[in-house]
This record gives structure tokens, sequence and C-alpha cells, in this order.
């Protein structure tokens, strides 16, 4: 793929995953507001493994797209290799 279609594709994905990750912190803001209001969570439990679940996607998909994992493991075999342990 030509570089500057990848970049373009990239740029939107992270525009899009920018606007999701939004949405969740908006969405979480207003759980901890209901609950610094009333003293208690009154969420369906479905409803919150769900909000959980999106947020963990949405976690794991920005550390493959941005490379942190890579970036981590690379540098964990580099650690391992000077202590002679790998």
């Amino acid at each position: 793929m030509p570089t500057k279609k990848k970049a373009i594709i990239e740029n939107l994905t992270l525009v899009f995953t920018n606007y999701q990750v939004d949405g969740l912190v908006e969405e979480f803001a207003g759980i901890n507001r209901g609950m610094e209001k009333t003293g208690t969570f009154t969420m369906d439990k479905k409803k919150l493994l769900q909000l959980v679940g999106k947020a963990n996607s949405n976690l794991a998909d920005v550390i493959l797209k941005v490379g942190l994992f890579e970036r981590y493991y690379h540098s964990l075999v580099s650690v391992l290799h000077r202590l002679s342990l790998f």
C-alpha cells in the first residue's frame, strides 16, 4: 500500500477511535457524577459489562495501532538479552 494512502487510513482510524473513546469517557463520567450525587450505583450489570468490554476493546485497538505492544516487546527482549536470560 502506498505510504500516503496508508497514512490517510491510519489517521482516519485514529480519529474514529478518538471519537469512540470520547464517548466512553463521557459515559463513565456520567456514571461517576451519578454516584457522587446519590452515593449508589444503579447501572444494570449487563450494560456495565458491555461498557467495560467496549472500553477494553478500544484500549487494545489503540495499543495495537500505536504499536505500544511492539515497543514494549522489543525493549523487553533487549533487556533479557543483556541479562543473558533469553
